[in-house]
């Protein structure tokens, strides 16, 4: 499962020259989106470190909103990827 910690805040400056995000003395939280994901791979049989057969990652994160690390993630390991899952009903062995 990939998470990531964003701002607690919605009131966070973006720096003019780099584009990026101001993080200095903001409080940090985890990604909502990334609950979800967290939720549904708690629901699961044994989750272990090494091999896998499945990932979950967040829809997107509410600091960038570009929802690409799931696809990316799934480029760079040659495997296929479902985007916008809404539910995950049922697995078993080898399905879902």
């Amino acid at each position: 499962m990939c998470v990531k910690q964003v701002p607690d805040t919605a009131n966070v400056e973006v720096d003019p020259v780099t584009g990026v995000l101001k993080r200095d003395g903001a409080q940090s939280k985890l990604n909502p989106y990334d609950l979800y994901a967290m939720e549904s791979s708690l629901g699961m049989k044994e989750r272990r470190m090494g091999e896998y057969d499945l990932i979950l990652c967040g829809k997107q994160t509410t600091d960038g909103d570009t929802a690409r690390v799931g696809p990316e993630v799934a480029q760079w390991l040659g495997i296929p990827h479902a985007s916008n899952v809404l539910e995950i009903r049922e697995t078993g062995p080898g399905w879902i």
